[in-house]
Protein backbone atom coordinates (compact mmCIF):
# COMPACT_ATOMS: atom_id res chain seq x y z
CA UNK A 1 0.00 0.00 0.00
CA UNK A 2 1.37 3.56 -0.94
CA UNK A 3 0.55 6.80 -1.88
CA UNK A 4 -0.90 6.68 -5.63
CA UNK A 5 -1.01 10.09 -7.19
CA UNK A 6 -3.34 11.62 -10.36
CA UNK A 7 -2.41 14.12 -12.52
CA UNK A 8 -4.81 17.55 -12.69
CA UNK A 9 -7.01 17.27 -16.21
CA UNK A 10 -6.80 20.83 -17.96
CA UNK A 11 -9.02 22.45 -20.19
CA UNK A 12 -8.21 24.49 -23.35
CA UNK A 13 -10.17 27.57 -21.15
CA UNK A 14 -6.96 27.85 -18.86
CA UNK A 15 -4.56 28.32 -21.60
CA UNK A 16 -6.70 30.80 -23.14
CA UNK A 17 -6.63 32.53 -19.67
CA UNK A 18 -2.93 32.95 -20.25
CA UNK A 19 -2.93 34.06 -23.64
CA UNK A 20 -5.13 36.78 -22.88
CA UNK A 21 -3.17 37.70 -19.76
CA UNK A 22 0.31 38.66 -21.76
CA UNK A 23 -1.70 40.31 -24.39
CA UNK A 24 -3.22 42.43 -21.75
CA UNK A 25 0.01 43.30 -20.12
CA UNK A 26 1.51 44.02 -23.63
CA UNK A 27 -1.02 46.20 -24.65
CA UNK A 28 -1.46 48.02 -21.73
CA UNK A 29 2.53 48.74 -21.42
CA UNK A 30 3.02 50.05 -24.97
CA UNK A 31 5.36 53.16 -24.67
CA UNK A 32 6.94 51.68 -21.51
CA UNK A 33 9.85 49.98 -21.23
CA UNK A 34 10.77 46.82 -23.07
CA UNK A 35 11.86 45.56 -19.38
CA UNK A 36 8.95 46.87 -17.03
CA UNK A 37 6.59 44.60 -19.88
CA UNK A 38 8.86 41.63 -19.60
CA UNK A 39 8.98 41.84 -16.01
CA UNK A 40 5.50 42.11 -15.62
CA UNK A 41 4.74 38.91 -18.00
CA UNK A 42 6.99 37.21 -16.16
CA UNK A 43 4.93 37.85 -12.82
CA UNK A 44 1.94 36.32 -14.77
CA UNK A 45 3.88 33.57 -16.23
CA UNK A 46 5.23 32.26 -12.80
CA UNK A 47 1.93 32.75 -11.31
CA UNK A 48 0.31 30.76 -14.25
CA UNK A 49 2.96 27.98 -13.51
CA UNK A 50 2.11 27.53 -9.72
CA UNK A 51 -1.46 27.55 -10.37
CA UNK A 52 -1.52 24.91 -12.46
CA UNK A 53 1.85 22.93 -11.57
CA UNK A 54 1.12 23.04 -7.93
CA UNK A 55 -2.31 21.66 -8.46
CA UNK A 56 -2.89 17.44 -8.09
CA UNK A 57 -4.42 14.94 -6.23
CA UNK A 58 -3.51 11.51 -4.45
CA UNK A 59 -4.81 9.00 -2.23
CA UNK A 60 -2.73 7.36 0.64
CA UNK A 61 -4.45 4.07 1.09
CA UNK A 62 -2.46 3.67 4.49
CA UNK A 63 -3.93 6.62 6.28
CA UNK A 64 -7.03 6.07 4.11
CA UNK A 65 -6.59 10.00 3.30
CA UNK A 66 -7.42 11.84 -0.07
CA UNK A 67 -4.95 14.61 -0.71
CA UNK A 68 -5.44 17.73 -2.77
CA UNK A 69 -2.44 19.72 -3.82
CA UNK A 70 -3.39 23.49 -4.35
CA UNK A 71 -0.52 26.13 -4.87
CA UNK A 72 1.90 23.10 -3.61
CA UNK A 73 -0.06 23.07 -0.07
CA UNK A 74 -1.51 20.02 0.81
CA UNK A 75 -4.99 19.74 1.97
CA UNK A 76 -6.20 15.70 3.93
CA UNK A 77 -9.60 14.76 3.60
CA UNK A 78 -10.72 11.68 5.36
CA UNK A 79 -11.93 8.87 2.86
CA UNK A 80 -13.63 7.36 4.98
CA UNK A 81 -16.01 9.81 5.35
CA UNK A 82 -16.73 10.24 1.79
CA UNK A 83 -20.95 10.34 1.34
CA UNK A 84 -21.09 10.09 -2.17
CA UNK A 85 -19.20 10.82 -5.70
CA UNK A 86 -20.48 12.22 -8.77
CA UNK A 87 -19.07 12.51 -12.43
CA UNK A 88 -20.31 16.60 -13.03
CA UNK A 89 -19.26 19.06 -15.36
CA UNK A 90 -19.30 22.71 -14.79
CA UNK A 91 -16.68 26.00 -13.50
CA UNK A 92 -17.47 26.21 -9.95
CA UNK A 93 -14.80 27.77 -8.21
CA UNK A 94 -12.37 25.05 -6.95
CA UNK A 95 -9.27 22.66 -6.81
CA UNK A 96 -10.02 22.09 -10.77
CA UNK A 97 -8.57 23.34 -13.65
CA UNK A 98 -11.38 21.39 -15.72
CA UNK A 99 -15.14 21.38 -16.07
CA UNK A 100 -14.93 17.70 -16.49
CA UNK A 101 -14.88 16.90 -13.06
CA UNK A 102 -15.68 14.94 -9.46
CA UNK A 103 -17.87 16.36 -6.81
CA UNK A 104 -17.29 15.37 -3.85
CA UNK A 105 -19.77 14.92 -0.66
CA UNK A 106 -19.16 14.09 2.91
CA UNK A 107 -21.15 12.42 5.36
CA UNK A 108 -20.22 15.77 8.51
CA UNK A 109 -19.75 19.31 7.23
CA UNK A 110 -16.90 19.77 9.42
CA UNK A 111 -14.56 17.89 6.71
CA UNK A 112 -14.97 20.96 4.54
CA UNK A 113 -16.40 23.75 7.36
CA UNK A 114 -19.14 24.47 3.93
CA UNK A 115 -22.18 23.29 2.61
CA UNK A 116 -20.72 22.86 -1.35
CA UNK A 117 -19.09 19.64 -2.08
CA UNK A 118 -15.40 19.73 -2.96
CA UNK A 119 -14.77 19.34 -6.60
CA UNK A 120 -11.38 18.46 -8.09
CA UNK A 121 -10.95 17.25 -11.70
CA UNK A 122 -8.24 14.02 -12.29
CA UNK A 123 -7.07 13.32 -15.47
CA UNK A 124 -8.19 9.76 -14.56
CA UNK A 125 -11.50 9.93 -12.90
CA UNK A 126 -12.94 6.44 -12.98
CA UNK A 127 -8.96 5.12 -11.66
CA UNK A 128 -9.31 8.06 -9.07
CA UNK A 129 -13.31 6.51 -7.43
CA UNK A 130 -12.13 3.20 -7.84
CA UNK A 131 -9.51 3.88 -5.59
CA UNK A 132 -11.63 5.54 -3.26
CA UNK A 133 -14.42 2.92 -3.23
CA UNK A 134 -11.41 0.19 -2.53
CA UNK A 135 -10.69 2.14 0.34
CA UNK A 136 -14.43 3.27 1.67
CA UNK A 137 -17.16 0.79 -0.42
CA UNK A 138 -19.84 2.85 0.99
CA UNK A 139 -19.33 5.21 -1.14
CA UNK A 140 -22.33 5.98 -3.47
CA UNK A 141 -21.27 6.47 -7.38
CA UNK A 142 -23.66 8.40 -9.17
Amino acid sequence: MATVVFKFRIDWWIWAVLAFSLAVVSVCFIGLPWWLTLIYGAGIVASFVIAVFGTWYAIDEEAEEMIVYQFFRPRRYPVGKIRDVRFTKGYLSAPALSSHRISIRFAERSVLRSLLPLEISPRNREGFVSHLVDINPDISVA
